[in-house]
């Protein structure tokens, strides 16, 4: 079973969560609240040398730093072709903390189209933060 240690507002664990969702993988997840810097306490600081988010662990093994674990869930789990990619799993979460800080992408429509596609999938929606269940109500 795998674990994935995250925070629900990092867009590093948007990404994560995102592609472990297109791919259909199960997790167990695991918060790590950055605004209350748990991840500089242990346990959590006793399993990553960066204590940063997210954090895959794969039976003992652990890897951090998204585009890594991203990597290593396309090595180990086949890509998809003509679904998203790991780009969009990149780019959906910088233009959700954009709305969230109301920066406007008004002259990025293709951006915005991409966005919005890829928003409307279930696997995108099952990732973000307000899905996540240490994401305040």
């Amino acid at each position: 079973m795998m674990k994935l240690y995250n925070y629900f507002r990092s867009s590093a664990s948007f990404r994560v969560r995102s592609a472990l969702e297109l791919k259909g993988l199960d997790c167990e997840y695991v918060a790590v609240h950055i605004a209350r810097v748990d991840h500089r306490r242990e346990p959590y600081a006793a399993l990553c040398a960066d204590p940063l988010v997210p954090l895959l662990d794969v039976d003992g093994q652990t890897l951090s730093q998204s585009m890594a674990v991203i990597e290593c869930l396309d090595e180990l789990h086949f890509c998809y072709g003509s679904t998203p990619t790991l780009a969009d799993c990149c780019l959906v979460p910088q233009l959700f903390n954009a709305a969230r800080f109301n920066v406007s992408v008004d002259g990025l429509p293709r951006i915005r189209t991409a966005f919005d596609a890829c928003m409307a999938l279930p696997a995108f929606q099952r990732a973000q933060p307000s899905a996540c269940p240490d994401s305040p109500p």
